[in-house]
């Protein structure tokens, strides 16, 4: 693999795991606000395909995420290997972009879990009115 074709496909990747993050706060954002505007009104079935389209599309994004992260610190690695010293990702110290990863995966779970919580909890609150 070339220096161009290494560096192509170490921004590409890196491009995914924005686009999957962003991808995962707008659907979490339009879940919520679907959430609390309108969950008096959703019958039961609706209410719980909204939170079944949630959870899956929450489950999608961030193990793709993951995994383009994966591939990322991967195609890092090789750069590494193949003397690209002069790219910045290269000479940082090798634990920053695992940690990245995984502090993203805990953020994107933490948020997950908060969504369907604050689902369940006004879920909770028009079953006892």
């Amino acid at each position: 693999m070339t220096d161009y074709e290494a560096l192509d496909a170490f921004t590409s990747h890196m491009q995914f795991v924005h686009v999957y993050i962003a991808s995962f706060v707008s659907v979490t954002s339009a879940f919520l606000v679907v959430v609390h505007l309108a969950s008096k009104q959703l019958p039961n079935l609706i209410a719980n395909l909204a939170l079944a389209l949630y959870l899956f599309a929450s489950i999608f994004f961030l193990v793709n995420f993951q995994r383009s992260f994966t591939m990322t610190i991967a195609i890092r690695d090789y750069m590494m290997s193949s003397n690209m010293s002069w790219y910045p990702a290269v000479t940082e110290p090798r634990w920053i972009m695992p940690s990245t990863m995984w502090i993203g995966v805990i953020v994107m779970s933490v948020l997950a879990a908060g969504a369907i919580w604050y689902f369940l909890s006004k879920e909770k609150v028009i079953s006892d009115v």
